[in-house]
């Protein structure tokens, strides 16, 4: 299978599940219940060119904790099922950061960013700082009717992307520092990194953003500056140690 071909595919399905979205999130809207798409879902919005070939899983939204049994109630009336295949819904209530659900597609309905492994995230302003945009599906060359869409902030994607790394601690995947370069390279003239390096250190994460950042210099070529890197440098021997693995992994050119 040729790569347009793979690429065409991967658009087909993005739009598909970005119809399957649209639906559950004029759902939430409608219960006034605050909801947010996250990790591939949100690109699709946020950087829709070039998010249209990133393959996508499943669909990530996230809510508050308190809305969490309106939002189930909402999914089971949108004919989703709970899957419990390989844990019960105690576990991921109390152990976990997710529900999922199956429908046409995967919905995992998130109410943390993270696993609470060793705690919880603490980004107490991420709600305040979300924002609401009018978008069209991937593909739409002309729209009537936008869909209106509540994102995160970039500092707070950005957050997301970075702690997804941390759950999937593959050095040979570069999906994720990917998507971090692309909404740097959107952003980066009104990025609020003294917001990011606050919650950076809050949350002990300094070395994950430092991993991440660098990540994006040395791997994507992006010339992401040394006061930025400063602020979360982890320490000399950290910093050395998370180069060197980066560098012997880096795609050779």
């Amino acid at each position: 299978m040729n790569s347009r071909h793979t690429n065409f595919l991967t658009i087909r399905d993005n739009i598909l599940k970005q119809r399957e979205f649209s639906i559950v999130n004029n759902a939430f809207k409608s219960a006034h219940i605050p909801m947010a798409p996250i990790k591939g879902m949100a690109l699709l919005y946020e950087l829709p060119e070039y998010a249209q070939t990133r393959p996508m899983c499943d669909i990530d939204i996230l809510i508050k904790k308190e809305d969490l049994n309106k939002a189930k109630d909402i999914l089971l009336n949108l004919n989703y099922a709970f899957q419990d295949k390989h844990y019960s819904e105690d576990y991921y209530l109390y152990d976990y950061h997710h529900l999922p659900f199956y429908g046409k597609n995967m919905v995992e309905l998130h109410w943390y960013l993270a696993p609470p492994r060793p705690n919880n995230i603490a980004l107490p302003e991420l709600w305040e700082r979300t924002r609401d945009i009018n978008s069209c599906f991937v593909g739409t060359e002309h729209c009537s009717v936008p869909t209106k869409i509540t994102l995160l902030s970039p500092e707070n994607t950005i957050f997301s992307l970075a702690l997804h790394l941390r759950r999937f601690n593959d050095p040979f995947s570069l999906k994720y520092i990917k998507d971090i370069c692309e909404i740097i390279k959107k952003h980066d003239q009104v990025l609020d990194w003294g917001y990011i390096s606050k919650y950076s250190r809050l949350n002990r994460l300094n070395s994950l953003l430092y991993y991440a950042l660098i990540s994006v210099k040395i791997n994507m070529g992006y010339p992401t500056q040394n006061k930025t890197l400063n602020m979360f440098y982890p320490g000399v021997l950290r910093a050395s140690l998370l180069k060197f693995f980066i560098n012997i992994t880096a795609p050779s050119s």
